[in-house]
């Protein structure tokens, strides 16, 4: 959805941090891109690294995009 958003408005992205800091201008908090920063590198360390996550994060990850999701989705239209 970032990267839609990002394309939307004219911007190319070259990498993912670039995606997460433009949730600040957004108007997303900072604790908030903070969160997403992290889960960006746990991606990456689930994805290419086979590390694991537990189910108590990954409910509280839940619980953050149930969140925010009406507000990407938003940014869309």
């Amino acid at each position: 959805m970032l990267e839609s958003k990002l394309s939307k408005d004219g911007y190319k992205s070259y990498n993912h941090e670039a995606v997460i800091s433009y949730l600040t201008e957004l108007g997303f908090t900072k604790e908030e891109v903070i969160f997403v920063d992290k889960l960006r590198e746990i991606r990456h360390g689930t994805k290419y690294y086979g590390k694991t996550v537990n189910e108590e994060y990954a409910q509280k990850v839940k619980e953050f995009l149930e969140k925010i999701y009406d507000r990407l989705k938003n940014l869309l239209q």
